[in-house]
């Protein structure tokens, strides 16, 4: 089992990368913390948008991508503190990467995933700095 938190203060309104989701993962599951006004992404590594891309918000339902089957929800209930999450029973079929569409601050984005134990892939979550740059950081992981 691989998970973190993602709890980085952002500054600039767009898209932020949270974790890269490698290939073979199963048992998908990405979830804002507390509701806000901030959206979750989902995209391809070679770019193709799975959900919420191109600043175009998808209604919450079933997205296919990666060679698995998203589930993508939004509490829309005005009493509730929910936030936002997609599902994925997995595998997937190539590298997927996470972002968080950044417009107040982050509520904090937790984040899972299972990888079989032959894979060797390092899962790494990506860092902001104050510079602006991006630095990979190992991600604490488990293999069963």
């Amino acid at each position: 089992l691989v998970s973190g938190m993602f709890k980085h203060s952002l500054s600039k309104i767009g898209y932020h990368k949270i974790v890269e989701i490698p290939e073979g993962a199963t048992k998908i599951n990405v979830t804002e913390m507390v509701k806000s006004r901030n959206y979750l992404a989902l995209r391809s590594r070679s770019g193709r948008s799975i959900i919420n891309g191109n600043w175009a918000i998808d209604r919450p339902g079933k997205y296919e991508g990666g060679g698995t089957m998203f589930t993508y929800r939004r509490p829309n209930e005005i009493s509730s503190t929910a936030g936002e999450s997609f599902l994925a029973e997995g595998p997937t079929n190539e590298i997927l990467e996470v972002y968080m569409i950044f417009q107040q601050p982050n509520p904090g984005i937790h984040y899972e995933y299972v990888l079989p134990s032959e894979n060797t892939v390092k899962p790494q979550q990506t860092t902001h700095t104050d510079e602006g740059k991006l630095e990979p950081t190992l991600v604490s992981s488990c293999f069963f």
